[in-house]
């Protein structure tokens, strides 16, 4: 019995490895995403401060908590 669902079905992936994972590259990954959490961070703290809503910074806090 042959179904038409696309989950059942075999699907081939095909990966290209030409280019083999570095601890260079790695490295550069981690520290722009680094980079990017911590503009956004900052940039978070400012706009909280600046506008002083203390009821977005709470909110803040717990997402920050949980995620971190």
């Amino acid at each position: 019995m042959q179904s038409n669902n696309p989950i059942l079905t075999r699907v081939e992936i095909q990966h290209n490895y030409s280019q083999p994972m570095t601890i260079q590259g790695a490295i550069q990954k981690a520290t722009l995403l680094t980079v990017i959490s911590a503009v956004v961070g900052v940039s978070f703290f400012f706009y909280v401060f600046m506008t002083a809503n203390l009821s977005l910074a709470y909110t803040g806090a717990m997402v920050g908590a949980l995620v971190v």
